[in-house]
């Protein structure tokens, strides 16, 4: 995964913010998580969080910058793999 496919994902996911889906402002904090080399403590999936922001807001689909930033990642790797 490139820094140049994971902006083109960021990108992709504004338009979702602005239709409403999650805040724009976590989706940018989850850019920076993302851009991060080191092991997060949490345990993250794109369904699941272990953070505590996460468990604040546990009736909410995707809230923490965690699971935005692993979107954003699946996002990126998946359009590496279709070649684009």
């Amino acid at each position: 995964m490139s820094r140049r496919d994971l902006f083109r994902a960021f990108n992709a996911m504004r338009g979702m913010a602005r239709q409403g889906y999650f805040e724009a402002g976590r989706l940018n904090r989850a850019l920076g998580v993302a851009q991060r080399k080191e092991n997060r403590p949490y345990h993250t999936t794109v369904e699941d969080c272990d953070c505590m922001d996460k468990e604040c807001r546990r009736f909410m689909p995707v809230t923490c910058k965690h699971q935005l930033a692993e979107m954003l990642k699946e996002m990126a790797t998946s359009q590496v793999n279709k070649g684009e």
